[in-house]
Order: structure tokens, then sequence, then C-alpha cells
């Protein structure tokens, strides 16, 4: 029972005694096209018919649901849900020409909607992006060698900032790329924490503390929760700051901003805009 409290808490379900709150994304431009392109084709068949068909609407609703009252899956997770209805009802229907125009219409969305297409600033042309397989091997052996210096059944602390009650800023926006940090440390049999069981265990009002970026903080929770490493961030700075030194001893860098050329042609993975960031691993001294 208390599993599916955690987890009803994490997607929004319930809210009572939650330290993160999930916020709605309803009213961004690419969910509103979806919902209006999803009901228009099941109008459109359902039209076709002469009778409702019941199961194309329950899809729309769905993905409503998931994007206003609480998440249940990611937004792609509908699409492919919604586009295997539609495949579904068109295979059992009646064929025809408006069959078959509300089925193309609705698995055929627009690609610049689903993030596969990029216009050029100075043509306005649209150019289909390649998404090739992405070889991690090199990001992989080297957060390995970063994270070397620490002894096997260690605990590792990462420093991120108190989200407060806002479930979309944990990990501070890096949440992909500490999906390597986690990653890379289990494949070294070490405990890298805050992880995402740990903000699950968490969730409640009065929880124990487990972010912080400033030297005191990060001292406090290496204390507080045993553990003698920790990894702090910074970003667009080549030392780390010198007041960490009076607590902590460098033990080794990692600079995403040197596997930038690694992305070509993909996304990088934190938010628009943003630096790079660079990783210390620091080891407390007192």
């Amino acid at each position: 029972m208390s599993a599916f409290k955690n987890i009803a808490k994490l997607i929004g379900l319930s809210r009572h005694g939650a330290r993160y709150k999930y916020v709605s994304t309803s009213l961004t431009p690419v969910t509103i096209y979806f919902t209006t392109l999803y009901l228009v084709c099941s109008c459109i068949l359902s039209i076709s018919q002469h009778r409702l068909i019941p199961l194309l609407f329950i899809g729309v609703l769905m993905l409503v649901i998931n994007e206003s009252l609480f998440r249940t899956s990611d937004f792609q997770s509908l699409i492919m849900l919604n586009s295997t209805i539609f495949a579904f009802e068109a295979m059992r229907l009646t064929p025809g020409p408006i069959v078959f125009l509300g089925f193309f219409l609705a698995v055929n969305p627009f690609g610049y909607f689903l993030g596969i297409l990029n216009f050029s600033k100075q043509s306005g042309a649209a150019r289909l992006i390649q998404f090739k397989p992405f070889d991690h091997s090199q990001l992989e052996n080297d957060f390995c060698s970063f994270l070397s210096p620490v002894p096997e059944r260690e605990r590792i602390y990462f420093a991120f900032e108190d989200p407060g009650s806002d479930y979309s800023r944990i990990f501070d926006g890096y949440r992909v790329i500490h999906e390597l940090s986690l990653y890379a440390a289990a494949k070294k049999e070490l405990h890298l924490f805050p992880d995402w069981w740990a903000v699950s265990e968490t969730n409640f009002t009065g929880a124990p503390q487990i972010w912080g970026r400033t030297p005191d903080s990060v001292y406090r929770n290496c204390a507080t929760w045993g553990s003698s490493y920790a990894i702090v961030y910074q970003k667009g700075r080549d030392r780390l700051d010198s007041i960490w030194l009076n607590k902590f001893q460098v033990l080794g860098e990692f600079d995403w901003d040197n596997y930038i050329s690694l992305f070509d042609g993909f996304p990088l993975p934190w938010e628009k805009d943003e630096v790079a960031p660079k990783f210390f691993l620091l080891h407390k001294t007192c």
C-alpha cells in the first residue's frame, strides 16, 4: 500500500502530504495539436460508420487526463497508444476513403510537433532530423574513469538545488545526464544518490533533507547520509570555487563541454541555452 501511495504522489494522482507537486502541462501547443488531431480524426471515423466509436474517444480522453490531471506515462507513449487504437479500429471498420483519410491523418502528425523537423532560419525550409543510433560508450567509459578514485561500495552524494514543491525542478534540469551518473556508479558498485528511489521515499511533508549545493549543505548532507564523497557542478567555469577547498579535496573533473561534439545532430541533454555543466568529484577532508 505504501508503494502505491508513493507512486500516486509522484504522478500527481494524490497530493495529500506530497512534498513534490506534479504541475499540469496541458496548454502546450503540442498537447493542443494532438488532442485536436485525434478528436477530429475520431469524429471522421465515427461519421463514416454513422455511429460513435467509443475506443477512439477513450484514447483522446487518456491523453487529456495524462497531460492535465496526473501523469501516467510519457507523452510519446500516448501518441503510440492512440496510433495503435486508430490502426485497430481502421482494420475492423468498413473500408472506404473516409476511413482511410481519418486513419492516415491520425498516424501521420506534422513532424514539427514530433520534434523531428528543423526549420532553416535563412530560407525557412524544413529539414528532417535523422536520429541515428547514439554511441554512448565514450561517455560511459570516461565517467567510470571519473569515478575511479572512489572505492567500491562507497556512497557519493550528488549536490542538486532543493526543488521545493515543484516536481519538474528535480535534478536541476539535468535528469537525462544524471542517468549516466547513476548507471556508471551502479556499474562500479557505488551508491550515488539522490536517485529516483530517494525522491520517492522522501516525497512527504517534513521528509529528511537530500538537497543542497552550498559547501555547508553538501558537507552536512554527506555527514547525515554517511558519505565521504560528493559530486558538485558548476556552469561555465574551469576551476572549482576555492570556498569548497576548506572542507573538500578535488579528486576529478568531468566537463560536459568536452563532449558536445558527440551530440552532433542530437539535442543536447540539458535545457536549451544552458551552458554545459562541469562536474567535480570531491572527498570530504574533515
